[in-house]
């Protein structure tokens, strides 16, 4: 849904199946606009899309041509779907990342999806995993 901001219009982030808005002014008009050309899907209910075009669309944001799903139990969900395009949109812009929380929340599980994705069935390396088993 669409709000302006001065001369900048925004986009607000609205619930599939209420239409409540959930968040006011979550996205610009230039990243609105880069999501829809890659066909990402806007105002839909994500976790009723089969899993093969909720991997397309992560695909499509990665620029990966999907050749098997890396993960089978892996849950798409568009809470994890959404925290994967985030990462993604902030390494194309060269914006650090930093992924925080509890122990056994999924970070790793996350990322290690994300990254398997990624690689697309080539034989490459594009995670190390380092643990840090101190305590801050």
């Amino acid at each position: 849904r669409s709000s302006d901001l001065g001369s900048t219009p925004n986009y607000d982030a609205v619930d599939a199946y209420s239409k409540a808005i959930l968040e006011k002014n979550v996205i610009s008009r230039k990243l609105y606009r880069m999501l829809d050309q890659q066909n990402v899907p806007f105002n839909v209910k994500y976790e009723s899309l089969p899993r093969n075009e909720q991997l397309q669309t992560l695909c499509r944001v990665f620029g990966v041509n999907i050749l098997d799903d890396p993960d089978l139990s892996y849950q798409l969900t568009l809470d994890n779907t959404m925290k994967m395009m985030a990462i993604q949109l902030r390494f194309q812009a060269n914006i650090p990342v930093i992924i925080m929380g509890d122990t056994g929340c999924g970070k790793t599980r996350l990322v290690q999806f994300m990254c398997d994705l990624q690689r697309a069935g080539q034989g490459i390396k594009n995670m190390i995993l380092v643990r840090d088993r101190k305590s801050t």
